[in-house]
């Protein structure tokens, strides 16, 4: 997986555990504002991680 620095990689396990975290806080949450939901990178189709796709 990409990041904002090149030399730098994460693991997808990495952004899936953050995500399930953040969902987690979501729930816990209850201010009255709108839920947002954060999905794992397993719904990201490999077409939208080149870069060539992402214009």
């Amino acid at each position: 997986m990409r990041t904002l620095r090149e030399e730098v990689k994460v693991f997808s396990d990495v952004v899936d555990a953050w995500v399930d975290l953040m969902n987690y806080e979501e729930v816990e949450r209850n201010d009255g504002s709108l839920t947002r939901i954060y999905f794992r990178t397993t719904v990201i189709v490999r077409q939208l991680v080149i870069d060539r796709f992402c214009l």
